[in-house]
């Protein structure tokens, strides 16, 4: 009959404890979370206005164009007029 071998019960300890609960590694951490903006773009008769959920980002541009933009609440709110049709 052939010899079987069976690790001793401390290395079955050593290995499933050492092995899986203390070593994490580096790999196997989570990466940071994607980061996600949600968008809704409505259309009027004159405008489109395009809203995107920014929360935590703090900015305040200022520039003089006909676009107009506010941010508030985590919110951006961006206005673009359309052009005369002729």
């Amino acid at each position: 009959m052939d010899d079987l071998t069976r690790p001793a019960t401390f290395d079955e300890f050593f290995n499933d404890y050492f092995g899986k609960v203390l070593f994490v590694p580096p790999f196997a951490c989570p990466a940071e979370p994607e980061l996600t903006i949600t968008v809704d773009v409505q259309e009027s008769d004159d405008a489109f206005t395009v809203l995107a959920q920014m929360p935590g980002v703090q900015a305040e541009v200022k520039a003089e164009t006909a676009v107009s933009a506010e941010f508030r609440a985590g919110v951006l709110r961006v206005r673009l007029p359309k052009k005369a049709v002729s």
